[in-house]
């Protein structure tokens, strides 16, 4: 993972904000939509994934909060 971030970005039109969201996906990531309309988009969301990756290099043993993570 390269990095984690928030950007307030400006479109246009549905067609921008497709087009960078292409790019996002290009490049490993998402482009959810905060405000407006767009939503989460129609890619899968790594989060489940990304949780799983975080927890077993903070904590392989497994105590920290066991039982509170994404069920997928």
């Amino acid at each position: 993972m390269v990095g984690v971030g928030i950007a307030w970005v400006p479109f246009e039109d549905e067609g921008a904000l497709t087009a960078f969201r292409a790019r996002a996906a290009e490049l490993g990531g998402i482009a959810p939509v905060i405000r407006g309309p767009g939503g989460l988009g129609d890619g899968a969301i790594p989060a489940p994934d990304v949780q799983r990756r975080i927890r077993a290099a903070m904590d392989p043993a497994g105590i920290l909060a066991p039982g509170r993570a994404w069920s997928t």
